[in-house]
């Protein structure tokens, strides 16, 4: 059961890099993708059905813990909540935020700036800490948000170029943002 599994899940991630390392005495294989070394990008953990073609969010908190102990932010773009104590309590807990935004939509202003603060916040805090960024599928608008900080950081001067690392680091295809206005 489990080999098909993995399969329907590589099936769902597509074209989308996905991580697949040993972090300890476990193998992983998820739709998860280092952008840069402490910048990720990932599709939504799953609960429930969506377990069963998604990353199982027991199996994601886990990799963030064992991988990340204690120095993880990860960030909801989508709608959609999730069972965020698995990821905050326990033995290298880290800390969960909500920031959902339509999808196929651009955030505001006013809030990928406050999401980039936070960001820039989180990541000076500690040379460990990494930032993990979601919406459904790890693409649009986590796509989005990470060009931008990016770019706000001055990693990139332009968000063209913060756009097009990250369809080349998010994707076998290099794609990336798909939606104009996002």
């Amino acid at each position: 059961m489990s080999a098909l599994l993995d399969f329907v899940r590589t099936l769902v991630s597509g074209d989308k890099v996905r991580y697949q390392d040993q972090v300890g005495t476990t193998f992983y294989d998820l739709d998860l993708t280092y952008i840069t070394n402490r910048i990720i990008a990932m599709g939504i953990p799953g609960e429930g059905f969506s377990a069963y073609y998604r990353n199982h969010v027991e199996t994601v908190a886990q990799f963030f813990k064992e991988k990340h102990g204690g120095h993880f932010l990860i960030i909801n773009l989508s709608e959609i909540p999730y069972d965020y104590k698995l990821f905050e309590e326990g033995e290298g807990a880290g800390k969960v935020i909500e920031k959902g935004f339509p999808d196929h939509h651009n955030p505001p202003v006013e809030f990928l700036i406050e999401i980039c603060e936070a960001m820039d916040k989180f990541l000076k805090e500690n040379p460990n800490n990494v930032v993990s960024i979601h919406c459904l599928a790890g693409r649009g608008r986590t796509g989005t948000v990470i060009a931008c900080y990016m770019t706000y950081s001055g990693m990139f001067e332009s968000g063209t170029e913060a756009l097009d690392y990250f369809a080349s680091q998010r994707s076998s295809r290099e794609r990336g943002v798909a939606q104009p206005s996002q």
